[in-house]
């Protein structure tokens, strides 16, 4: 029976676009809006179902949660007396199967990946995950633009206690359509695009999705089935529950190196959405990373150098950890990997010939020329290609090339974890090199979930026999540091120091040092803060030398405490020389001279001097923006500055609202409503228009900003109780004073 012509609230019904196992699909045009939509009806058979009006039900709240460009949006859902109905957003253009048979250029193609690791990192980010993603699940628009469909399958990861779910589910699947959606041994889904797990009826995660999207990756680009043509639906299935694709052939290398990532049997192994992102990022742009390169080659040696250092120090203490254990076959086993490792960065320095690379060479060009032979010169020592890659992401990172440390930080991470366990101490060294990682990419909240496993890991199993574990325990206390959690970073970096020998002139107990001075500083302890930051920069200086990044480092904590002291003309002074020092030793766009650029700035500001600081502040945005990413610390952090900047002119302070808006628009697309970040963001635009004056605006946005804190926070919380005072200010200065005081 069709329903071709039946009126759903304000939408006519004009034909059947389709059918699937829960419902049938009308292009509809709403009266009132005059527009045409799609329409999700249950199919005849499942109305009186009440299992199926459940799942119909839960497909749009789960679609209705998820606010993206390239997810098919939910507009209404319309609850009749025999059916229910989903009005959604008609999506016109070919599904991606039928636009790869028509034909897709290279640009095209990378779009389409682009935009399809997007939407998942949104839904996932939601706790949201598909399900059935598949080449037919997935519409191109005539203007390129990619829309998913069809979470009828979806689920969300609250729906699970143990944060995954079982793909056992009741049989929704049409009989005649079972080369397509499967319920065999209760498994639902799409086999030729179904992770192992899903086929296997295992709990299903957003990994599943990821595996998925491997496969349309591998059929993307190309342009083949992953699963030989002509097999039965039974041996379909059998193939998928153990990965046997065909091999995916003729890719370009950092492709088919994520398509192999995402095809890992292990769940656990494949990057995430967000990495997937970055890294298909970083495949586009290889062309153009080989023309920028930024710096020294002096710099270079030294930081190889002193990771070759590193490495070795962790290979004896592997080796007295082994011998304590009697297994000398193992320890010798560790020492010649060590050998291997410093041969290979031996050959990679001796290999930056001037007269071959030219008078100019910079490190980069020479890890760039070492990392093309890691993956193949130690094929059948897989642990050394680990150490290597450890090596060369690691130096990678230090040079602010965050990108490349990546890819070879994930590799050594995935065959660490594969061969000797995630919680062996090589395994945890590579962690906490990621963990850096994403520190520097301003993922903070990733970054403290990651450092509280290693840290406990470390005080389970390792307590802090090795050196690994206090340079975790460091990092972590950083982390809880940038989200200002200064009580539990300090309980963290005291137990650092009281485990580092006194007086110890380590990089190790350097960077705990300039941590600790950091949160002390924040807690307006700063006697004690500038005692440790001195006794860094007397230590750093003789022991590392003048423009050693650590003395760097301690050199711009100690200027920031001469700022807080009202000593804005000395800070500023401090600010310019490091500035300098820090473009000579990293570039001009690295993430440490960013951020000395912004403390010049900061400084020009607190002399007044608001014309300079914005000539400062424009063009560093803009860097940030493209360096750094629109919500790292530095970029939002320069925002709030020229905002502020502006508005301390009189005549120009209308012109600070759409930074303000700016900075609080893009923390709550990329980061969500309810984070943090953006809760700040929201209250400093609040904080301007109570500035100028606009008190009905400014409430608006501070009692919003309240809710959400007190429902993530708690009532107690130093972020809810900012939140109590801000909003007080703008009702006593509307003459509220009874309501203000309630709220102390």
């Amino acid at each position: 029976m069709t329903l071709e012509g039946t009126k759903v609230r304000n939408t006519t019904l004009l034909r059947r676009l389709g059918r699937g196992g829960m419902g049938e699909v009308y292009e509809g045009r709403d009266e009132k809006l005059q527009r045409l939509v799609a329409v999700k009806v249950l199919r005849a058979e499942r109305r009186l179902d009440p299992l199926a009006k459940r799942r119909f039900l839960r497909e749009a709240r789960i679609l209705s949660r998820v606010e993206h460009p390239n997810i098919c949006r939910v507009l209404d859902f319309v609850e009749g007396q025999n059916t229910d109905f989903i009005v959604l957003e008609l999506v016109p253009g070919t599904t991606l199967d039928q636009a790869i048979e028509q034909g897709l250029t290279t640009d095209e193609k990378r779009s389409i990946a682009d935009q399809i690791a997007s939407a998942l990192a949104a839904a996932h980010a939601l706790g949201i995950v598909h399900r059935d993603l598949k080449p037919s699940n997935i519409m191109v628009a005539p203007d390129g633009t990619v829309k998913i469909l069809d979470f009828g399958l979806a689920r969300t990861v609250d729906e699970s206690s143990s944060g995954s779910f079982s793909s056992v589910d009741a049989a929704e699947g049409d009989p005649a359509s079972q080369k397509s959606l499967t319920v065999t041994g209760g498994v639902l889904g799409t086999p030729a695009y179904m992770s192992p797990e899903q086929a296997r009826g295992e709990p299903v995660s957003a990994a599943s999705d990821m595996y998925s999207f491997g496969l349309i990756l591998q059929k993307l680009f190309t342009e083949l089935e992953p699963y030989a043509e002509g097999i039965g639906h039974e041996e379909l299935l059998n193939k998928a529950m153990w990965g046997d694709t065909v091999p995916a052939t003729g890719l370009q290398r950092g492709l088919s190196r994520l398509v192999a990532d995402l095809e890992q049997l292990d769940p656990s192994a494949r990057p995430t959405a967000d990495s997937c992102v970055d890294r298909l990022r970083w495949v586009w742009n290889t062309s153009k990373r080989r023309i920028k390169r930024a710096a020294w080659v002096a710099l270079g040696a030294t930081l190889v150098l002193a990771t070759v250092v590193s490495v070795l120090g962790f290979v004896r203490a592997r080796r007295a950890q082994l011998r304590a254990e009697s297994s000398e076959a193992a320890a010798q086993r560790a020492e010649a990997q060590a050998v291997a490792v410093n041969k290979f960065l031996a050959d990679m320095l001796a290999a930056a010939d001037p007269r071959r690379m030219g008078r100019d060479v910079k490190v980069i060009d020479i890890l760039d020329q070492a990392a093309e032979g890691a993956g193949t010169a130690f094929g059948d020592e897989p642990l050394t290609e680990a150490a290597i890659r450890n090596t060369l992401g690691a130096t990678y990172l230090s040079l602010g090339a965050l990108d490349k440390a990546q890819e070879h930080l994930e590799r050594a991470s995935l065959i660490r974890s594969s061969l000797l366990g995630p919680d062996s101490l090589p395994a945890l060294q590579t962690r906490t090199d990621l963990a850096k990682l994403l520190m520097a990419q301003g993922k903070l909240d990733d970054a403290e979930k990651l450092l509280a496993k290693i840290t406990a890991a470390c005080q389970r199993l390792w307590r802090d026999e090795n050196q690994v574990c206090p340079n975790s325990a460091t990092q972590y206390g950083k982390a809880l540091l940038y989200q200002r959690k200064f009580g539990e970073a300090l309980t963290v970096l005291e137990r650092v120091r009281s485990a580092l020998p006194a007086g110890a002139e380590t990089a190790g107990r350097l960077d705990a040092d300039l941590v600790l001075a950091s949160v002390l500083r924040e807690v307006d302890r700063d006697e004690e803060a500038e005692a440790l930051i001195r006794e860094a920069i007397s230590t750093s200086t003789r022991v590392l030398g003048k423009v050693h990044p650590t003395t760097l480092r301690a050199l711009q904590d100690l200027a920031i405490l001469e700022d807080r002291r009202g000593n804005p003309e000395q800070a500023e002074e401090h600010f310019r020389q490091i500035l300098s020092d820090c473009s000579t030793v990293f570039g001009p766009d690295h993430p440490s001279t960013l951020r000395t650029t912004l403390n010049v700035a900061i400084s020009l500001t607190r002399l007044g001097r608001m014309k300079k600081a914005e000539e400062i502040l424009v063009p560093l945005v803009a860097v940030c923006r493209e360096k750094l990413g629109p919500v790292h610390m530095t970029t939002l952090e320069s925002l709030r500055c020229l905002g502020w900047t502006i508005s301390e002119q009189e005549n120009r302070r209308s012109e600070a609202e759409p930074i303000y808006r700016r900075r609080y628009d893009d923390t709550r697309r990329l980061l969500g409503p309810e984070h943090r970040v953006t809760l700040e963001a929201e209250s400093a635009l609040a904080s301007y228009y109570l500035f100028v004056g606009r008190h009905h605006d400014a409430e608006v946005l501070y009692r919003d900003a309240l809710a959400k804190r007190r429902r993530v926070f708690g009532e107690d919380h130093p972020a809810t109780q900012r939140s109590k005072r801000d909003l007080a200010k703008v009702l006593r200065a509307t003459g509220r004073e009874t309501e203000a005081r309630s709220l102390s």
